[in-house]
């Protein structure tokens, strides 16, 4: 999915590093800012061998074996299985201790990516193109033996293979079906709330972008401001008829409109490239309730293929630095088995984080020792590298201060600025995790009764009561328990929490295992990208094929 190149684009445009945490009061506007304090994450290194392109010919063992297909999913191509399918299919050289013995099955990796139509006419090209062309080796009764194995959208594209195999035979009494049992990893197959969302993914993205460059731009308006103050400075007869007090303000004001017109060219360009796998037929077909997945793939339980659904689970706090981390970095060139490393997602995401914190405590520090209009720039400088290491308790810094921070002389009202417009950028890397997991149907809403306010009536002697009156109490004074009142809470349906649900990253764990008659297995830590080629792979399908998870999957060791 290519929505993650959008992110890593920004990254590169407006992230660096720096580590470790710190609070901070904000002093524009007598706001405070509460900052998050992420858990340090040590990153292993193992010692692996190159990786190497397999091409699709090298996965191929000995006529006569049980052929397995692995197919693809959404944005993906016939390398996206290929070190899982090399490794099944052939003698490799492993890592150092590993063990994956080679099984007694040809691989095959189809390549679908040309195909966006709709699920029923490409699934249709996957039998015809690749199931019945590279089965025709085989003795007819051994097609029933072969296996069909799909990541993500391949999973669906898989099923519905089988739906169509199924439906023949309930026709015309036969099939010639071309597998017996279907596995699916990370596959949607309960609809993919990601496509529901796209219009919030849209907006996530575009917010992104703003709220990635506000410090950015900013910074370079009041660089320049400055640099125009000392050119007037300079200059008695420009002294006299500009006021330099307003150029910095007066930049950032437009700073502020170049930042959404940058975001609105950035998001026009790249929407096509980014979203445009999420807006083919084929895609919207397998959204959460289409009749495509609810009426038809899960409206029926093809009683003689056994089926497993292999669905994984990643860390509810660094959910999207973990998913993105092999978004961004393809799995398959780890080695085998060998796609751990996504905890350097988690760390390059708190070392940005605390970047942009770190300017946001640089300039308000700067504001609160700012207070003399003639003061020496330098002057609210000094102290600040050591504040900064105290407070975000490093041995040292990676901003260059001299030349940023403390170079900047500016007003009261360009400082705030310059602290709001980081404390954007700082606030995007701490809810872009929640925000990520709404999007994916992660993280639910709740909703219940709501205080809506108090009513109360009072005694109007004969007449007994006066008419219910709105009162501004809060809700505990809400109490008839008083001689001369009667009151009632008004209650209204609204939020009242959120509900976590597991996910690998892009499809809710719920989701995955809803294939009827299908056997449910977790792969714990595994994101939806990184499952292809990690060591939860390498244990699953050891156990897949041993048989752990059916007698009709288990499949012999190469001698």
């Amino acid at each position: 999915m290519k929505f993650s190149i959008y992110i890593l684009l920004l990254c590169f445009l407006f992230g660096t590093s720096l580590s470790n945490s710190h609070a901070q009061t904000n002093s524009c506007e007598g706001k405070t800012t509460v900052f998050i304090n992420p858990t340090n994450t040590e990153v292993p290194t193992p010692s692996i061998n190159p990786a190497t392109v397999i091409p699709s010919s090298a996965v191929t063992a000995t006529d006569g074996y049980r052929k397995i297909w692995w197919v693809h999913g959404l944005g993906g191509n016939d390398g996206a299985w290929q070190r899982a399918a090399a490794a099944t299919s052939n003698f490799v050289t492993l890592p150092t201790g590993m063990v994956f013995p080679p099984r007694q099955a040809d691989s095959h990796l189809p390549n679908l990516s040309s195909f966006t139509s709709s699920i029923e006419p490409t699934a249709a090209k996957l039998i015809e193109d690749y199931l019945e062309v590279q089965s025709a080796v085989q003795e007819p009764e051994d097609h029933i033996k072969n296996i069909i194995i799909g990541h993500s959208q391949g999973g669906i594209i898989s099923r519905w293979a089988d739906y169509i195999y199924d439906k023949t035979e309930e026709q015309i009494g036969s099939s010639d079906r071309r597998f017996g049992g279907v596995v699916t990893f990370g596959s949607a197959n309960g609809g993919a709330q990601i496509i529901n969302n796209k219009d919030d993914l849209q907006q996530f993205l575009n917010e992104s972008c703003e709220e990635l460059s506000a410090g950015f731009i900013s910074e370079v308006a009041v660089n320049l401001a400055n640099q125009i103050e000392t050119t007037i400075n300079q200059s008695l007869i420009l002294d006299l008829f500009i006021n330099e007090d307003e150029i910095a303000d007066q930049l950032l004001t437009v700073s502020n409109v170049s930042i959404g017109f940058f975001c609105n060219v950035l998001d026009d360009v790249l929407r096509g490239l980014v979203l445009e796998d999420l807006d083919t037929p084929l895609s919207e077909e397998y959204a959460v309730g289409t009749p495509q997945i609810d009426d038809q793939l899960n409206a029926y339980d093809s009683p003689t293929i056994p089926k497993v659904a292999f669905y994984g689970t990643e860390v509810p706090d660094e959910m999207i630095w973990r998913s993105f981390y092999y978004f961004t970095n393809n799995p398959n060139t780890a080695d085998y088995f060998s796609a751990i490393n996504d905890d350097r997602g988690v760390e390059s995401a708190d070392n940005n984080q605390l970047y942009y914190q770190a300017k946001t405590i640089a300039y308000t520090y700067m504001l609160d020792n700012s207070t003399f209009p003639d003061i020496n720039y330098y002057i609210p400088c000094l102290g600040l590298e050591e504040f900064l290491m105290e407070e975000l308790g490093v041995d040292e810094l990676s901003i260059d201060y001299d030349n940023l921070i403390c170079s900047i002389n500016t007003n009261n009202t360009s400082y705030c600025n310059l602290i709001n417009s980081w404390e954007k950028g700082f606030n995007w890397w701490r809810d872009a995790n929640d925000r990520w997991k709404v999007i994916i149907g992660a993280l639910e809403p709740v909703n219940g009764n709501v205080y809506d306010g108090c009513e109360c009536a009072y005694p109007a002697g004969e007449s007994g009561w006066t008419p219910f009156i709105p009162m501004d109490f809060e809700v505990a004074d809400c109490t008839s328990d008083f001689p001369d009142r009667w009151c009632r809470t008004l209650y209204a349906q609204g939020q009242i929490g959120w509900t976590e649900k597991a996910a690998d990253g892009v499809v809710l764990a719920e989701s995955a295992i809803a294939m009827p008659g299908a056997q449910e297995v977790e792969m714990p830590g595994s994101s939806h990208m990184q499952m292809r080629n990690d060591d939860q792979l390498r244990e699953k399908l050891l156990l897949l094929f041993e048989g752990e998870y059916g007698p009709f999957f288990k499949t012999g060791i190469q001698q």
